[in-house]
């Protein structure tokens, strides 16, 4: 085990929290500062991620950093400002982006895609708790939302429901928090993450609105170690799942049907 591979266990031992499994956080730690010496420099690959989104995934950052090492590459993570990422990684200006949708690279010919997802993705509707869940998904259209640019298509919101576009996530969720818009569909893990400790928010519907698979991708000059890449990942997820720490994603005990 390398530390990249420690790091990934380690990271998802965290998101499930300590009643899971006692002691496997203080070993896996333990673990790390012990290996840490024997990793090997190797070349480098620069993934450019969105900023924003940096401390909601950790996981899926691990697990690519898994995969490079496999593949025998190192992963420098450089946090860019929304949609900076893939316009510089298309321009050969760095080597890949961390996480989009296949339909968002139809814009961007010289972008790969390691096709095999880093992960599923669950877009759910939120409202305020004190809220009314709407009836129906049908029924969204008639509500008012806010839509983070560069992330319109794959939130499976209705066409026709009326919407603001806002730069970043925060932004989004505060305009939920402060009754600005009706709803907001997104993930848990960014909810989590940016709630204000004050504003309770619930889910609406038994099931997400839509699941995504979501992607890294290189730039065309790098096609050659694609391969070996998308081998590291695929070893990568099933060591996490054969240790028991993938991540899940139960209905949430707030959710109204």
């Amino acid at each position: 085990m390398t530390i990249e591979r420690c790091s990934l266990a380690f990271s998802t031992a965290q998101l499930q929290g300590p009643g899971s499994h006692p002691r496997r956080g203080c070993c896996l730690a333990l673990l790390c500062l012990l290996i840490a010496p024997l990793t090997l420099a190797q070349p480098s690959l620069r993934i450019a991620a969105d900023e924003q989104f940096h401390e909601v995934r950790q996981v899926e950052v691990s697990l690519l950093r898994s995969a490079f090492d496999y593949a025998g590459f190192s992963l420098e993570l450089l946090p860019m400002p929304p949609g900076r990422g893939l316009r510089e990684a298309a321009a050969g200006r760095v080597d890949g982006e961390l996480l989009h949708s296949i339909q968002g690279l139809q814009s961007f010919p010289t972008l790969l895609s390691i096709d095999e997802p880093l992960r599923r993705f669950e877009f759910w509707v939120w409202v305020r708790a004190e809220a009314s869940c709407p009836k129906s998904r049908q029924s969204l259209a008639s509500l008012t939302t806010a839509t983070i640019v560069g992330y319109e298509s794959i939130t499976g919101i209705p066409s026709n429901t009326s919407r603001t576009l806002v730069t970043s996530v925060l932004a989004s969720i505060r305009m939920l928090e402060a009754k600005r818009i009706d709803f907001l569909v997104t993930d848990r893990g960014t909810i989590e993450v940016f709630k204000a400790p004050a504003i309770e928010l619930k889910t609406c519907f038994t099931e997400p609105l839509q699941q995504v698979d979501l992607y890294s991708s290189l730039h065309i000059s790098h096609r050659a170690k694609l391969p070996a890449i998308v081998a590291g990942l695929k070893r990568a997820k099933a060591e996490l799942a054969e240790a028991g720490l993938a991540e899940t994603s139960p209905v949430s005990p707030n959710s109204e049907p």
